[in-house]
């Protein structure tokens, strides 16, 4: 069900030698209660069997044959859309702890929530919250529209673009694609 504070944890998987950790990675996840709100995209048919093998939810093992950046923001649109919130786990990141409380917390003066790289400034988006608000759902449309054109732009330089962070490319072709960007803050390890 949908509403403030409910969130789906996306996490991108393929390949052989990734797949083999998914029941491991599962398994982590189900410590802390995650598994009935945890979406793995499976861009082969190596880690969707895995998945379905190993997720106690297994419709939550959605197939894909796109492994692409796009990809990895179209679901978290697509989920903030529906009326969820979207935190993104990149697959090698381990769960120490719940993340939950850390990830509401920082969201609550903020619609986005990064992580960043280790100590700088720095934005990674390998931990990314997205809250179900109209200015987020706007921006990852214009994140997705950008990358369609875009398409060989690193994801995360891509990111911090049109959170005006970074330069892009192609300015004078396409003009500037920073528009309004959603409350963001860095969560707070």
């Amino acid at each position: 069900q949908a509403g403030p504070g409910r969130m789906v944890f996306v996490t991108m998987v393929y390949g052989a030698r990734l797949s083999k950790y998914i029941p491991g990675a599962l398994r982590r996840a189900d410590a802390f209660d995650l598994l009935p709100q945890w979406l793995l995209f499976c861009f082969d048919k190596d880690a969707l069997d895995s998945c379905r093998a190993s997720h106690v939810f297994p419709e939550l093992c959605v197939a894909g044959d796109m492994g692409t950046t796009v990809s990895k923001f179209a679901i978290m649109a697509f989920i903030v859309h529906a009326g969820f919130g979207a935190l993104y786990l990149d697959f090698d990141l381990v769960l120490l702890q719940d993340p939950r409380p850390a990830v509401l917390r920082a969201a609550q003066e903020a619609e986005l929530v990064l992580s960043k790289d280790f100590g700088s400034e720095c934005i990674n988006i390998g931990v990314t919250y997205l809250k179900s608000h109209p200015d987020s759902a706007d921006w990852m449309q214009r994140l997705l529209i950008w990358l369609w054109h875009h398409p060989y732009e690193f994801c995360q330089k891509a990111f911090a673009g049109l959170m005006g962070l970074e330069d892009l490319s192609r300015y004078e072709v396409f003009g500037s694609p920073v528009g309004r960007v959603p409350r963001w803050t860095f969560l707070d390890p």
